[in-house]
């Protein structure tokens, strides 16, 4: 599950402050859904006279000039999501990326260079403290009903965040210690302050947030917060809004009309298709049948096993269907093992090592992956000059040195079955939850392999949303779950002692005090060298506590496609995770070519064929 499709490093961001045209307020201050007073607008701030404010207007494009707007894009998910919400209990599902990771923040980072160019702001400036960012709202930006977008939907975040009936903790713990000021000057005008200097690419990275309708929320958020907008999507910035939903079974998202993002040369040519449904198919298998019938416009085929094995079908051989690979440069979070500490067994420390010890990897590795993945070096696979060392201290499979930890946890007796036991004649097992049947198979081997240890893994596959649920909620021992990554490391949702409650992304239960001390230098520090440090000296805790095993990692996207499904000429971009937005909106590049959508199953109703045709990495092939 992704949270990526959710993407918190570059969400979590905060603005505690009032209405329009108000002064500084800082966390301390009361939230406030007032109009502004006349008095309130004589004391507004005045902006610094020396800001040097920045456009970017002149970066390369990356959307193809070719793409057309129109069709219907059909995608499946494998369980419907228990809320529309996006913050709070059971929000943080894999369907969220639809519904706010890749809407316009106030910057959008280019792909390709990394760097910040205009969204929602059409301009920003730097503060001489190395914490403040100020920021020019476009005019033109509305949500996705029609109502502008203003400062005070950046205030109200801050507000509804904080309210006890929303029940964010994460959220609002981080939006009141990392982001310690909001002032607006007018309509348009903002800065955010950080509580920590920081590089420049950094406290983007930290500030760059998207605003909260207010308007939506014309009752304010009251004790039936939860129940009474638990089935009403929000507005976006973005290009698409849920128009439709049969609650259990489909979902769709349509395009917003004369959507404002198009005035912006960063925005054109992207979200093209004028609606996307879901589907919800629980089985993956099932799921990819009603693809190769043409019910399904993508499917998502990282998994070797249908890229090598499941790809000489007769849509493919007669080209009706296209597959696509693209090698990417993203980084890539945590995927692996989760262990819940507080379990009674799992809260001994012998016993977490002598499972890192008793999960075998490379099998998967090899029987699973064809090859083509390596193992994660650590907490999420960084790249550039956050990448992981070698010596972290990842374990290595060992039976050997997983027997030797169970001993000394008192399970030192192998009976006939293959297992350990204890004096107590009970057997060394603990329950491995996954959320997916597409994982199976690298359980399965997980399983067989550390029966060599003594340790037997139950298995138990959970409908997606639910068992994400149980996670959130900490209800579980340890399960294989891989989750997104933004472009720099985030520690503190993941190992802070303060996100041990449920519904926050400390899985683990993970708290000592050292740990925050770490996170807490990580965050402040002012430099890259100094957050890289700091970022190393968390890994080599994590795999010392053994509270995650990493898994594998693959450096590429790759898909199939029904051949009127089209991408720019060179694919993607360095930093595109998928290729069709078949498990995000991600940089929305993909167009539907309906001309050739028409030709195409003319040509399979009479049986004609095309060349068959595969693009590969940065180039298409075959075009």
């Amino acid at each position: 599950m992704n949270l990526n499709t959710l993407k918190l490093s570059t969400l979590l961001v905060a603005l505690l402050g009032t209405t329009l045209l108000a002064p500084v307020y800082a966390n301390a201050a009361p939230a406030t859904s007032a109009p502004a007073t006349t008095q309130q607008a004589k004391q507004a701030p005045q902006l610094p006279k020396d800001l040097k404010w920045i456009s970017n207007p002149d970066l390369p494009l990356f959307a193809s000039e070719k793409a057309k707007r129109g069709g219907t894009l059909n995608l499946y998910v494998p369980s419907y999501p228990l809320t529309m919400r996006t913050i709070g209990p059971d929000s943080n599902t894999a369907f969220r990326s639809y519904l706010m990771d890749n809407h316009p923040g106030l910057l959008g980072i280019h792909p390709n260079t990394l760097q910040p160019y205009p969204e929602l702001a059409e301009q920003w400036a730097f503060g001489k403290d190395g914490k403040t960012m100020y920021f020019r709202l476009d005019p033109k930006a509305t949500w996705s009903d029609g109502v502008p977008i203003t400062a005070d939907d950046y205030a109200f975040l801050f507000e509804y965040v904080k309210n006890k009936n929303v029940h964010a903790p994460f959220y609002s713990n981080y939006y009141t210690e990392k982001i310690v000021n909001l002032t607006v000057y007018d309509k348009y005008t903002i800065s955010l302050q950080s509580s920590d200097a920081l590089p420049e690419a950094l406290l983007i990275d930290r500030i760059n947030l998207q605003p909260k309708p207010r308007h939506f929320f014309k009752n304010g958020i009251g004790k039936n917060y939860i129940r009474e907008y638990n089935w009403k999507a929000e507005p976006t910035t973005g290009a698409y809004y849920v128009s439709a939903l049969k609650k259990g079974r489909t979902i769709e998202m349509s395009h917003v009309k004369d959507w404002w993002g198009y005035h912006n040369r960063y925005l054109k040519n992207r979200f093209n298709v004028d609606k996307i449904r879901f589907s919800v198919i629980r089985d993956p298998d099932l799921a990819y049948r009603y693809f190769e019938k043409g019910e399904l416009d993508v499917f998502n085929i990282n998994s070797q096993k249908l890229w090598f094995d499941k790809t000489n079908s007769e849509p493919f051989q007669k080209g009706y269907i296209v597959k696509s690979m693209l090698n990417n440069e993203v980084s890539v979070g945590a995927s692996g093992l989760w262990l819940n500490m507080v379990d009674p067994l799992l809260k001994d420390s012998e016993v977490r090592e002598g499972v890192a010890y008793a999960i075998n990897f490379e099998s998967v590795i090899k029987h699973v992956r064809h090859g083509e993945a390596t193992r994660q070096n650590g907490f999420g696979t960084l790249v550039g000059a956050y990448a992981t060392p070698k010596d972290v201290g990842v374990k290595p499979f060992s039976p050997v040195e997983a027997k030797k930890h169970f001993a000394k946890a008192g399970y030192n007796t192998l009976g006939s079955d293959g297992l350990l036991y204890n004096k107590q004649g009970n057997s060394l097992q603990v329950t491995l939850t996954y959320l997916s049947p597409r994982n199976t198979a690298d359980v399965i081997i997980l399983k067989e392999q550390a029966k060599k240890a003594g340790l037997d893994l139950e298995l138990k596959l959970v409908d997606g949303s639910t068992g994400f649920k149980s996670l959130l909620e900490k209800k579980f021992q340890m399960a294989y779950l891989s989750m997104s990554s933004g472009l720099y490391p985030a520690y503190r949702q993941y190992f802070h002692s303060s996100n041990i409650v449920p519904q926050t992304n400390n899985f683990f239960s993970f708290a000592d005090p050292k740990m925050d001390k770490l996170i807490a230098k990580f965050d402040q520090a002012s430099t890259v060298a100094e957050q890289v440090k700091q970022s190393n000296k968390i890994q080599r805790m994590v795999m010392a506590y053994n509270c995650f095993i990493p898994g594998t990692v693959s450096q590429f996207t790759r898909a199939a496609h029904w051949r009127y499904v089209r991408l720019p000429d060179k694919v993607g971009t360095a930093q595109s995770r998928f290729l069709f937005d078949e498990s995000g909106l991600d940089l929305g590049l993909m167009w539907i070519d309906t001309d050739l959508k028409h030709e195409v199953l003319q040509a399979k109703s009479e049986g004609k064929t095309f060349p068959k045709m595969t693009h590969l990495s940065t180039q298409v092939i075959g075009q």
